[in-house]
């Protein structure tokens, strides 16, 4: 098992997968956006993957500072 697979594993098995975010004035659980994109490039959803990157690169946020 690779790197990615191992981390997104245990993340998943110990339920570290989610994070609070507001969303039209509810909170909702989502996984995290590093988690996301990973599970989308392993599934080759390049279109998702692309809206993601597209979506840090508005936000400012450099790929290698999300979690």
């Amino acid at each position: 098992m690779d790197q990615e697979s191992a981390t997104l594993s245990e993340a998943l098995e110990t339920q570290d997968f989610r994070e609070s975010i507001d969303w039209q004035g509810h909170q909702i659980l989502v996984p995290p956006l590093h988690l996301s994109i990973t599970v989308n490039k392993k599934r080759e959803r390049w279109d998702r993957v692309s809206l993601m990157q597209e979506y840090l690169t508005k936000a400012k946020i450099a790929p290698d500072k999300v979690r």
